[in-house]
């Protein structure tokens, strides 16, 4: 169990405490964690099915893993695991894919929770073309979609991630990138493709928040080392960003000016939390920056939306 190159071998979940020290298996030991959580949620039948299935078929489940204690801008109420799909071991030929719908369909029979997806067909080179160029330039609130193509046999003959123009354009003023990706279309013969959403907020709140939050952690990391001046400076960043964001997203005034303002008030709302807790103010805001934005709308009896 683990994340990345971090992985832990278990026979039971007490032994998951003797790893809680070293901050190298913190990832490794919240995921452990949870699936622990997840197999004692299963009852015993179906905990056995699944564990007989993974040993005698040796395939790895991958999942999505959403922690309340590392929270990015979307208010998580509880930690939860989502199935992804099956990936091959080493040990078996790695050159044929997993069909994904067999995977979802038979982890969903295992007791596993799975991410959305929707199964389409596939209309040829032109509609396609068209049906991605028209999701690329106009759709909001989502990062983009990954794209499973599976011939009239079952397997799986490509894979396609795309992204769309909002994000792109979202992350390039969230980052500083000017460089946009370029976005590609398959154009072979096919029968079916899989559309696996990725959600997020809707799309100026979820910028917006973003945006505050990476500059009140600037904020938090120049008072550890002693900025005279930093809230003043983060005050000026926010207030930067948001003309940024604005040229980007080409919105009104009055929505950026609503949310640059609620960004000021959280520059201030934070740093008179600080005192001498800067360096706690800063793991706050970056593992629960939901939990703090929903503590200074409560305080300030601020009305985010508008």
């Amino acid at each position: 169990m683990g994340s990345k190159n971090v992985h832990l071998v278990l026979t039971r979940e007490s032994e998951i405490e003797s790893y809680r020290q070293d901050l190298a298996y913190r990832g490794a030991t919240a995921i452990a964690t949870a699936m622990f959580q997840l197999l004692n949620n299963m009852s015993l039948d179906t905990r056995e099915r699944l564990c007989r299935f993974l040993a005698q078929s040796y395939l790895t489940a991958s999942f999505e893993f959403l922690s309340v204690v590392h929270q990015h801008i979307e208010l998580l109420t509880h930690t939860k695991l989502l199935f992804l799909g099956f990936t091959r071991t080493s040990s078996i030929d790695l050159r044929m894919p997993l069909n994904s719908i067999f995977g979802f369909k038979l982890a969903t029979s295992l007791g596993l929770e799975c991410v959305e997806y929707t199964v389409g067909p596939y209309l040829g080179p032109d509609i396609h073309r068209r049906t991605m160029d028209q999701y690329i330039r106009h759709t909001t609130g989502e990062e983009g979609q990954v794209l499973v193509y599976i011939d009239s046999r079952g397997q799986v003959i490509g894979l396609e991630k795309i992204k769309s123009a909002w994000y792109v354009f979202t992350s390039c003023a969230y980052s500083h990138e000017s460089d946009i990706p370029i976005l590609t279309y398959s154009t072979i013969d096919i029968d079916i493709f899989i559309y696996k959403y990725i959600q997020i907020f809707p799309s100026f709140r979820y910028v917006a928040l973003r945006a505050i939050r990476e500059q009140v952690k600037r904020m938090c990391r120049q008072a550890t080392k002693g900025h005279a001046n930093a809230l003043g400076d983060a005050i000026v960043r926010v207030s930067q960003r948001f003309q940024s964001i604005q040229h980007f997203l080409n919105l009104t005034s009055v929505h950026t000016a609503h949310y640059c303002a609620l960004g000021h008030q959280f520059c201030h709302f934070i740093h008179h939390k600080m005192e001498h807790k800067s360096k706690e103010l800063l793991d706050r805001v970056s593992d629960e920056f939901p939990i703090l934005w929903q503590e200074f709308c409560q305080q300030e009896h601020v009305e985010e939306h508008f």
